[in-house]
């Protein structure tokens, strides 16, 4: 029963217009100049600042209109020029200075608490 006056609810607020969605950030002639902008290479970041959007916005209007070819890789995937695993480890070890290395103490556990003075376990 609860459904059912759930659905008409729904169906009369389909009906006044209350499902839209959200509105769109920029109106059709913003994308229009948007793209002649990026046509004729302005950076992304400006026209983002400019339109008082994210530059993720500026590649989402991009993307639907299928003018974007150099996107940037998605914040979930590391770049190729990342250093990743034991072989950019000895990397980085040896441009780093050895007193700013981290080095192993005698403390009785590594967030830094201090041996037991007492000599009690």
């Amino acid at each position: 029963m609860i459904r059912e006056r759930q659905r008409e609810g729904i169906t009369l607020a389909r009906q006044r217009g209350a499902y839209r969605g959200r509105a769109r950030a920029l109106s059709a002639e913003q994308v229009a100049q948007l793209r002649q902008r990026v046509a004729d290479g302005t950076t992304k970041a400006t026209l983002a600042r400019e339109f008082g959007v994210s530059r993720e916005t500026i590649y989402q209007y991009l993307r639907s209109t299928g003018e974007l070819v150099d996107s940037p890789p998605p914040r979930n995937q590391q770049s190729s020029n990342d250093h990743h695993g034991a072989e950019a480890d000895a990397e980085h070890s040896a441009c780093t200075p050895v007193s700013k290395r981290h080095e192993q103490t005698d403390h009785a556990d590594s967030r830094g608490a201090q041996p037991n003075s007492t000599g009690l376990a």
